[in-house]
């Protein structure tokens, strides 16, 4: 078995790496609300896992969900993928981190940007970047 000392590894940049249209949008979402302080593809692990986005501080990672609806042709919904995914993100939550996932519908209505919010600890008093409809970011 495995261990995992908790800390972060060494980032190591991939040209290869593409981010997919709905990353894209998670993005923009994210910095039309002004929580731009994150890394993308950030490497949480010995294990060559990262997270679509990393808010690496506060140990919160954004993982955006692509081809749910695929069934099980989709890589992340065949049974092996969706394994894999389990293994990845309970060993995130061991490690310490809040791992958030979310879908298209979850970022245009505006649901992952308050549970970013929730989760970074801004209160609707206090919130710096407020978002009265966040489908307008899209």
């Amino acid at each position: 078995m495995s261990t995992y000392n908790g800390k972060s590894s060494q980032q190591k940049k991939s040209y290869s790496w593409k981010r997919s249209k709905l990353e894209q949008k998670a993005a923009t979402v994210l910095k039309k609300a002004g929580l731009e302080h994150y890394e993308e593809e950030h490497r949480f692990c010995d294990r060559r896992w990262r997270f679509d986005f990393a808010f690496v501080e506060e140990k919160i990672a954004l993982e955006v969900e692509g081809g749910i609806w695929k069934g099980s042709v989709g890589g992340h919904t065949s049974g092996t993928g969706y394994t894999k995914d389990c293994e990845k993100y309970n060993t995130a939550t061991v490690m310490g981190w809040r791992v958030l996932r979310v879908v298209n519908s979850q970022i245009e209505n505006g649901q992952m940007i308050n549970w970013v919010r929730d989760l970074l600890g801004y209160s609707n008093e206090e919130d710096p970047f407020p978002v009265d409809n966040p489908i307008e970011f899209i």
